[in-house]
């Protein structure tokens, strides 16, 4: 197989911040784990712009305590500050390709822009159990507060907005969220199809759907009877219809979450999933996901590629290409972080797995249908999700 490592030529546009609220949030994960009996491990995952723009706010990023407020129905229990989890110093989860690896995550004079993902968590021991617990984060980290972008276009006065989300629990039959393998994305490409879902695995095996909803807007308030309210849409927008496409691109399905669509314009919008987890009909959670898509001008793709998604995928201590695969996927090590690969998909299933070697593993992909794939890199010390696109 031949491949082509071709330089990212996109015009990346910086993200602008606003004088009253700290816009270096570009997306948040709320979600929570059962630890055991009615012990919980609560986290929030924030995706930070790691721009010259928002370097104030961003870096009291490490040092944030985002405050959860408990809920038991209407009735307000406790306020939890949640605490940052390593590295303290975040994880860059920018969709880079080769050649154009340094962002301003790393250097803050370059021109293309990097996103960092820091997570946040605290162990607690719910009072008692109940059908109805809630989780709320009104946007408060203590320090700062987690506002939207200014230039977000698909909001009306999007930089005078926080970020609300809420996950909710019926603790009387223990669950965890499901676990979203795919991290945030945030740049995708004008005029050319695209694909992008987080990838849910559940490790309670009930049945998951999602959905897209209206972003909230939060307080920042250290209040927790805050009242919160949807975000007002510019017209034509919807929390269901959060981009500009072109006729009958945008698909959703409910299932999985991946959303395919043709941007037809240069915008940013705002998208916030909803995620529905049943056990025998019964509804035994939810989660929650807000991110920014950003609409950017890219030749032939971010990478060149005709999917517009990543030829080159390059996270630490590994290198996987082409992504998009179609005959061949070929995984590079840098070092020996990783001794073990699987594939699954979707919906969590194993579809194939073996071991790598110390330099570079070729592994057949056309015997999978085209679609989104997660694949997982075991070693002795961490693990690694990454998104595999597989077309045909």
């Amino acid at each position: 197989m031949k491949h082509f490592i071709r330089t990212f030529v996109c015009l990346l546009l910086a993200f602008s911040g606003n004088s009253s609220y700290a816009s270096h949030i570009v997306g948040a994960d709320l979600y929570y784990t059962h630890i055991s009996d009615s012990t919980y491990k609560i986290s929030i995952a924030l995706y930070g712009d790691c721009g010259a723009g928002s370097s104030a706010a961003f870096s009291l990023l490490p040092t944030a305590t985002p405050r959860i407020c408990l809920y038991d129905g209407s009735l307000s229990d406790t306020t939890l500050y949640l605490a940052i989890d390593t590295p303290t110093a975040g994880i860059e989860i920018t969709n880079a390709c080769s050649g154009a690896f340094i962002t301003q995550c790393t250097d803050v004079s370059s021109t293309l822009p990097g996103i960092k993902k820091f997570t946040y968590s605290r162990v607690y021991t719910l009072p008692h159990n109940s059908a109805n617990w809630q989780f709320k984060f009104s946007g408060d980290l203590g320090s700062t507060t987690a506002g939207r972008a200014a230039a977000i276009t698909n909001i009306s006065n999007a930089g005078a907005t926080t970020m609300f989300l809420t996950a909710s629990l019926n603790s009387n039959l223990g669950n965890s969220s499901p676990s979203l393998t795919v991290s945030q994305q945030s740049y995708f490409c004008l005029n050319i199809p695209q694909t992008y879902g987080p990838a849910a695995v559940d490790p309670d095996g009930d049945l998951l759907s999602i959905h897209l909803v209206s972003a909230t807007n939060g307080t920042g308030s250290s209040s927790c009877t805050s009242v919160t309210a949807p975000v007002t849409y510019a017209t034509p927008y919807t929390g269901a219809a959060p981009l500009s496409c072109t006729a009958g691109s945008f698909i959703f399905d409910t299932l999985s979450g991946i959303m395919n669509f043709t941007a037809d314009i240069l915008q940013r919008g705002v998208i916030a999933y909803n995620i529905e987890e049943r056990r025998g009909g019964i509804l035994v959670g939810t989660s929650q996901r807000e991110m920014t898509v950003h609409i950017i001008t890219c030749a032939g793709g971010p990478c060149g590629s005709s999917a517009g998604t990543n030829d080159v995928v390059k996270e630490n201590a590994v290198i996987m290409y082409p992504n998009p695969a179609n005959d061949d996927l070929i995984i590079e090590m840098i070092g020996a972080d990783y001794n073990e690969m699987t594939i699954t998909n979707a919906i969590g299933s194993v579809l194939f797995s073996q071991t790598l070697s110390a330099t570079n593993t070729t592994i057949a992909t056309d015997r999978y249908p085209a679609g989104i794939y997660h694949l997982s890199l075991k070693g002795p010390a961490s693990t690694k999700i990454l998104k595999l696109i597989i077309s045909h």
